[in-house]
C-alpha cells in the first residue's frame, strides 16, 4: 500500500511538472510571433511584437513611399501618385495582431514553435485622400475629344489629326489602388474615350474624294464664254471643308473669293 502511494505521488509530480513545462512554454511562445513568420518578404520570426513593428517600419520604409503608377486602359496615358500623400500607409499593428497571446491550443504552440507563417501587410487607405490626389493627377492627363481638319493653305492638303477625349475612371482607379498596393507598382484603370465627331477616317476619307484631286493641278474656270486657268495655289483659299452633323466633310466654295 506504501509502494503504491508513493507510485501515485510520483505520477502526480511528474504530471504536475510536464504541465509546469506546457505553460511555461505556452506563455513563452505567447510573448513572440511565430518563429518563422514573414511579412511582406520581411522576416521577424521569433522577435516581440514591438521588435517585429520596429524592423518591419524599417525594412518597408522604401515600399511605403515608392510612388505608385496608374495605368489608363486603352491609352497611353498614365499618372503617379504619392503613396504617403494620396492617404495609404500600412497597418502594421493590424498585421501583428493576434500572433502573440497566451494559449493552450498545442497546435497554435507547434506552429508558433516551428511552422512557417507568410502574411501580406495589411493596409489602411483614406479613400477620401485617394480620390482627391488622383482626382488632380487626372487632370494632368485628361483631354478633350479634337475633330481633325482639312485645308488648303498654300495650294496644298493640310490636315490636323483627330484626338480621342480621355478621362481617367476615378472610382475604378481607386479600388483597383486599394486592392493593389503595394504588392505591384502599377495598375490599370479604366478610362472615359471619346471619339471626335470627324474621325482619323472621315479625313482620309476627305482627302482622298477631294482635296488631293483638287490641290492636283490646275483647272479649267468656264463662264458663259470665257474660260480661264487657274492653278490651286490661286484657288486654295476659297476652298474649305466643313463637317455635317454626321462627321462628314464636305468642300465648300467661297464664290466672293474665288
Amino acid at each position: 500500500m506504501r509502494e503504491w502511494s508513493r507510485i501515485v505521488v510520483r505520477s502526480v509530480v511528474a504530471v504536475a511538472i510536464l504541465v509546469g513545462a506546457y505553460v511555461a512554454v505556452a506563455w513563452w511562445t505567447g510573448r513572440q510571433v511565430p518563429a518563422a513568420l514573414v511579412v511582406e518578404g520581411v522576416s521577424v520570426g521569433g522577435m516581440s511584437t514591438e521588435q517585429a513593428a520596429e524592423r518591419l517600419t524599417t525594412e518597408l520604409a522604401a515600399k511605403a513611399t515608392t510612388p505608385h503608377r496608374v495605368d489608363l486602359a486603352g491609352t497611353q496615358s498614365s499618372v503617379s501618385i504619392d503613396p504617403v500623400a494620396s492617404g495609404l500607409s500600412f497597418d502594421i499593428p493590424g498585421t501583428l495582431d493576434g500572433l502573440t497571446g497566451f494559449t493552450l491550443d498545442p497546435t497554435v504552440i507547434w506552429a508558433r514553435l516551428s511552422g512557417r507563417t507568410d502574411r501580406p501587410i495589411l493596409v489602411k487607405a483614406d479613400e477620401p485622400r485617394l480620390l482627391a490626389a488622383l482626382t488632380e493627377k487626372a487632370a494632368t492627363v485628361q483631354t478633350t475629344a479634337v475633330d481633325g481638319t482639312v485645308s488648303f493653305a498654300g495650294g496644298k492638303v493640310a490636315t490636323t489629326p483627330a484626338v480621342d477625349g480621355v478621362a481617367l475612371q476615378l472610382d475604378d482607379a481607386v479600388r483597383k489602388v486599394v486592392q493593389a498596393w503595394p504588392r505591384v507598382e502599377s495598375v490599370t484603370a479604366a478610362a472615359s474615350i471619346t471619339a471626335p465627331k470627324v474621325t482619323k477616317a472621315k479625313v482620309d476619307a476627305a482627302v482622298t474624294a477631294f482635296a488631293a484631286p483638287a490641290m492636283s493641278g490646275p483647272v479649267t474656270i468656264v463662264v458663259g464664254d470665257k474660260t480661264a486657268v487657274v492653278t490651286p495655289e490661286q484657288y486654295a483659299e476659297a476652298l474649305s471643308m466643313v463637317p455635317d452633323e454626321s462627321g462628314t466633310l464636305n468642300p465648300v466654295v467661297d464664290k466672293e473669293a474665288l
